[in-house]
């Protein structure tokens, strides 16, 4: 894929873009994990210090699976985001190839709401950042539980999907509120019985 090609241009920017990844993990990745950690254990839903304790919910794009990660024992619910495919052009939970879903970005911050639940967003598509942030911002006020913000905005190996345009999406989260967990990846791949890139031999 031409956004994965090792040109001189996208090695630059990859190189910067993955310093300040790291001097972005080095200051804030402790206070973000405390942050989350302790918010469970002053709920008393965690028995100890440890982030392994904290279970998650994953790829929660449907309203069968919101219900089960809200009424279960879940601590965190992580669900992708995109543009819905046809009008109306919404934020909707799904991963492509899906381009549509059963729940909006709206009517699924409502739910998660009202319970004690972290939550993470996956953002699959530029075009559904900035109205997807609208919608949380208006709801972060009420929301005290952690709140993470993800998106892949680097190739990695094997990396097939197109990233997230870096510049763009950093841009649109700096009106966060400081206390979001911005949480940044790569896309990666991997194929059976083929050798794959970074994979020991």
């Amino acid at each position: 894929m031409w956004w994965c090609r090792p040109a001189s241009r996208l090695l630059w920017q990859s190189l910067i873009i993955s310093c300040f990844v790291l001097v972005v993990f080095l200051f804030f990745t402790q206070a973000m994990g405390d942050r989350t950690l302790e918010y469970f254990l002053r709920l008393n839903q965690l028995t100890k210090q440890d982030a392994a304790e904290i279970r998650w919910s994953h790829a929660v794009n449907n309203r069968r699976a919101l219900t089960e990660a809200l009424t279960g024992r879940t601590h965190m619910i992580e669900a992708d985001v995109i543009l819905r495919g046809h009008d109306p052009k919404e934020p909707v939970m799904a991963h492509p190839p899906d381009n549509d879903s059963d729940i909006t970005l709206n009517e699924w911050l409502q739910e998660v709401k009202v319970y004690n639940k972290g939550i993470k967003l996956d953002f699959k598509s530029l075009e559904a950042v900035s109205p997807s942030l609208v919608l949380l911002k208006d709801v972060l006020a009420e929301l005290s539980p952690p709140v993470w913000i993800n998106a892949d905005i680097l190739c990695g190996p094997g990396g097939k999907a197109k990233p997230l345009d870096s510049e763009a999406f950093l841009f649109a989260v700096m009106t966060l509120p400081a206390h979001i967990t911005l949480s940044l990846g790569w896309t990666t791949g991997w194929t059976s019985a083929a050798e794959n890139p970074g994979e020991n031999t």
